[in-house]
């Protein structure tokens, strides 16, 4: 072959789908998979502690991205995402992380500015209120699918019964 074919070739390999520019995530079925860099802002919220089964892990951003079970995404605007993350800041839940692990305990944690920042650690008696106060909020506009991640959290918490 001619070196213009060679060259032509090599383009055309760069440009191909089965080149990308970012390394597939190792799935985690206990933190969550974390999703591309492309993604500029999410919250994680999941449950560390004993668990007998996979336990859902809520995943909270403006932007839609994939998710696998049990990993659920809730896709908010700008303004409720916003909404969303000042009060994880102003919650008794953002003033210290508490490393001590409950039979189950609630994690939450962000991505924001290209740093990823643990929030705060929640035993299982508070992560019903915060739970509470999260779904709450009057600025979100809560349909079932925003709610249904964070209920199935509630459950496996031990705050409300299962349908």
């Amino acid at each position: 072959m001619t070196e213009r074919v060679w060259v032509l070739l090599f383009v055309l390999l760069c440009n191909s789908p089965f080149v990308m520019s970012e390394a597939l995530p190792t799935p985690n079925f206990i933190t969550g998979t974390k999703p591309y860099k492309s993604i500029k802002s999410w919250v994680r919220i999941y449950i560390v502690g004993s668990r007998d089964h996979l336990l859902p892990i809520v995943w909270v951003s403006p932007q839609k991205f994939k998710k696998e079970d049990p990993e659920l995404l809730v896709v908010m605007s700008k303004d409720e995402y916003d909404s969303f993350t000042a009060l994880l800041k102003v919650n008794e839940c953002a003033t210290s992380v508490d490393k001590h692990i409950d039979y189950r305990s609630l994690a939450v944690s962000e991505y924001s500015g290209g740093k990823e920042s643990e929030i705060c650690m929640i035993s299982r008696t508070s992560a019903c209120d915060y739970l509470t106060k999260i779904r709450s909020l009057p600025s979100i506009s809560w349909t079932e699918e925003k709610v249904m991640p964070f209920r199935a959290l509630s459950v496996e918490m031990g705050c409300e019964a299962p349908d």
